[in-house]
């Protein structure tokens, strides 16, 4: 019980960040429309932090930190675990 609570929390936390950020105006500073928002809260949270993070504090100029910090995030948010699953069930 105690690993779907940690999935839970982790499936919820960039989603509540983005919320917080959403409350205090930070993403106001960083150029991204409410259409963006909406559609990054519900399918991609960390990479729209990572984009509010580059135009804020990068001035939106992408090098290759920004870039890798950016497949990163896209990884988190799309790439799944669900390559284990198939491993464990040929066991």
């Amino acid at each position: 019980m105690g690993c779907f609570a940690v999935a839970c929390f982790g499936a919820l936390f960039g989603r509540f960040a983005v919320l917080i950020l959403w409350i205090i105006g930070w993403f106001g500073n960083s150029g991204i429309t409410t259409f963006w928002l909406v559609v990054g809260f519900i399918f991609a949270p960390m990479t729209l932090m990572c984009v509010g993070c580059v135009n804020t504090y990068f001035g939106g100029h992408w090098g290759v930190w920004q870039i890798i910090a950016l497949i990163l995030c896209l990884l988190m948010d799309f790439g799944g675990d669900s390559g284990s699953a198939s491993r464990s069930s040929n066991q």
